[in-house]
């Protein structure tokens, strides 16, 4: 879309917007500017000011695609118009979110593995969206402008194409005639689908001012190592770079070995991830490192001492996971991060001095962070955080339901006060089951296996995992009608369930029982799932799926080709 009418870029402000986001990276670009985002996968090495200028070259470019959308000041006249981006977490990602910012528009991450047909519900759900893609991805850029012809619009779709800088750099400065309001809005996540595509929520210019209260030091190295499209990603590199470190950018999907050699070759003091991260470099540890070279030994022990921070956010840690890093990092704490999309990254967590390794403590509140307990111990954990979504999109109704008249907003999640930190118990109503961030409805799973004609009784558990945090696991027993039973196999059933559910809601655990076991009852004759569990899926204080019993059968969760070709919405919002 060209630029229309009288405007013309020349009447465009050439400044930064006044907000305090820009201001701190202008402000770190005048102190010393030194490297704050290494794109590793790119070889790519910028410093604040060169982030800068590359967001006021590539917000020229935005200019030009949005036309008519611009006011006299080249910002968009909607407070509503939204930019998609799917591209990997790397420099070119960043350039683009902080250009869509500084036109006062709103970003939408997704992620590369997205089905056309999934972009495009996005796409149209927020006002027709602009869509950027990462140069690399050529193919998704085709199928979506493929889709998007019989529209008319596949001029909507364009790759990022950072543009070569000019010989004289551009000043850098903040026009204060140019500023948002705290609750514009700035960004959208979703939180995972319980019946569909997830439901969309917005953040506002507020939740990136948010870490402008936080500054560290250069002398920080943090290896950034997380889906960028999600709320955890996007702001774990936001919130170091803006503290003054340096964030060193990798491929989400690199494995163990690569983490561990640039480990020993960076001296990197911050590591952030999922319970499923820390477990993969421990064991390649255990299983390489320590019974490989000498040297490599020596280098990643000094990696493991230099640094200062680990972080595991997404799901609970094992008690094991967090003793050993502890012992590896001359006694220094294990730090649990609890936050929901909803209230932002900025929420509990513990500290390197704590020395409690137990499976549920989650911490204390952060600086600006209040949290409290809706109903004496032993009840739901409400919440208040800088970082606080303004709602549900387009659902009033969703959005009221999770906030009270006092403005507190409600986790779902059940916990109690251990001294000054709080313990998380599970969910205050175990309606759903907590899946390496995917919302399982249990009912609707407990629905889909009872309408199998060959199922005689069934009910669905949640079920720990060191690296999930929950598994979606099912106990059935089978009619005793020989022409129509299948295979008694979690695969079968999988297989079955397939055309009712979304993989992402699949069982992955199975006990079949035989027909000299019962389910456990009380009086009434209801089932007791806490007996249940402890009765056919035994686990210790630091469980692992290695101490289940021989007739609990278990498959690989991240299994996505399996048990079909993928359709929409079938990892429902971790993807987005």
């Amino acid at each position: 879309m060209a630029i229309t009418g009288s405007l013309t870029p020349a009447h465009f402000s050439r400044g930064l917007p006044d907000i305090q986001f820009f201001r701190r990276l202008l402000f770190l670009a005048h102190e010393g500017d030194e490297i704050s985002l290494d794109d590793i996968e790119n070889n790519i090495q910028a410093s604040p000011s060169r982030l800068l200028r590359d967001t006021l070259r590539y917000r020229d470019t935005l200019r030009g695609l949005l036309g008519s959308a611009l006011d006299h000041r080249g910002i968009v006249h909607e407070e509503n118009r939204f930019v998609i981006i799917l591209a990997p977490g790397n420099y070119e990602f960043m350039v683009a979110l902080c250009a869509v910012l500084a036109i006062g528009a709103a970003v939408i991450p997704l992620a590369t593995t997205l089905l056309p047909e999934e972009v495009l519900y996005f796409r149209e759900k927020f006002n027709n969206a602009l869509v950027l893609t990462g140069s690399s991805e050529s193919t998704l850029l085709s199928n979506v402008r493929q889709q998007l012809k019989a529209t008319g619009d596949e001029n909507q779709a364009v790759p990022i194409q950072l543009p070569q800088p000019p010989k004289a750099p551009a000043h850098l400065y903040i026009d204060e005639n140019v500023s948002f309001h705290p609750e514009r809005p700035a960004m959208a996540l979703f939180t995972s689908g319980t019946t569909g595509p997830p439901k969309g929520l917005i953040h506002s210019i507020r939740y990136f001012n948010a870490f402008v209260r936080e500054l560290g030091s250069s002398d920080e190295v943090f290896l950034f190592r997380r889906p960028i499209h999600n709320g955890v990603g996007v702001t774990d590199v936001i919130r170091f770079m803006m503290r003054g470190a340096r964030v060193d950018m990798m491929d989400w999907n690199s494995g163990p070995e690569r983490v561990w050699k640039h480990l020993q070759r960076e001296k990197v003091t911050v590591l952030t991830g999922s319970p499923d991260f820390w477990i993969q470099i421990k064991e390649y540890f255990e299983k390489e490192i320590s019974t490989g070279p000498v040297e490599t030994l020596r280098q990643s022990e000094e990696a493991l001492r230099r640094l200062q921070i680990t972080r595991s956010s997404g799901a609970l840690t094992m008690p094991s996971t967090k003793k050993f890093y502890r012992e590896h990092m001359g006694g220094r704490g294990f730090v649990i991060r609890f936050g929901t999309t909803e209230t932002g990254p900025i929420g509990l967590e513990t500290s390197t001095d704590d020395q409690d390794d137990s499976l549920h403590v989650i911490g204390r509140p952060l600086p600006g962070v209040e949290a409290k307990l809706a109903d004496g111990n032993h009840s739901e954990l409400l919440m208040k955080t800088p970082t606080m979504f303004t709602g549900y999109w387009q659902n009033e109704k969703a959005t009221r339901a999770v906030f009270d008249d006092e403005g507190w907003y409600h986790t779902g999640d059940q916990a109690y006060m251990q001294g000054d930190m709080f313990v998380v118990e599970g969910r205050a109503k175990e309606d759903f089951i907590n899946c390496d961030s995917y919302k399982v409805p249990i009912y609707e799973v407990e629905t889909a296996i009872a309408s199998l004609g060959y199922i005689s009784e069934s009910h669905v558990v949640p079920i720990t995992d060191s690296r999930l945090g929950s598994r979606v696991a099912a106990v059935v027993t089978y009619r005793d009608v020989p022409d129509t039973v299948p295979e008694k196999t979690l695969q079968a059933l999988r297989q079955d369930l397939s055309g009712k559910l979304p993989i992402s809601k699949l069982p992955t655990m199975l006990r079949v029982l035989n027909g000299e076991e019962s389910f456990p009852r009380n009086s009434g004759g209801k089932v007791i799932k806490r007996k249940l569990k402890e009765t056919f899926f035994p686990q210790s204080d630091d469980p692992t799926l290695d101490e289940m019993p021989e007739e609990v059968q278990v498959c690989d969760f991240y299994s996505k080709t399996a048990p079909r070709a993928p359709k929409c919405w079938d990892w429902a919002g971790l993807n987005c």
